[in-house]
């Protein structure tokens, strides 16, 4: 159980504290936004820069809003410098966390 993410499972994994999903994040956009799947990450625009932690902070306050939980439960894990971030939202499954996101192209979760 603890592989790695893949396409497959659209970069989403459980863990005893929560679920983990693999973002690829383009900073400097003109809006924030969850801008579907592509690669089996999760890709997110946002308007801060790459600069201080701006646009962690960013994907955090994106995230929160899209999966209506509180700032605090969700915590960057991997990736604070680098457009590929691992994100933990504590206290929520993989099976939620798929519900409360876009689905992935070419054909998602049977149901």
């Amino acid at each position: 159980m603890g592989s790695t993410s893949s396409p497959a499972t659209g970069g989403i994994q459980t863990r005893p504290d929560g679920a983990t999903i693999v973002c690829r994040v383009t900073p400097g956009s003109p809006r924030d936004e969850v801008a579907g799947w592509r690669a089996g990450r999760l890709h997110l625009r946002v308007r801060a820069a790459a600069l201080e932690g701006r646009a962690n902070d960013a994907v955090v306050d994106l995230l929160a809003t899209t999966l209506d939980v509180r700032r605090s439960s969700v915590r960057l894990l991997q990736g604070h410098r680098s457009r590929e971030k691992t994100v933990l939202i504590l206290g929520m499954d993989a099976d939620t966390l798929r519900r409360r996101l876009p689905p992935q192209e070419g054909g998602g979760r049977a149901g």
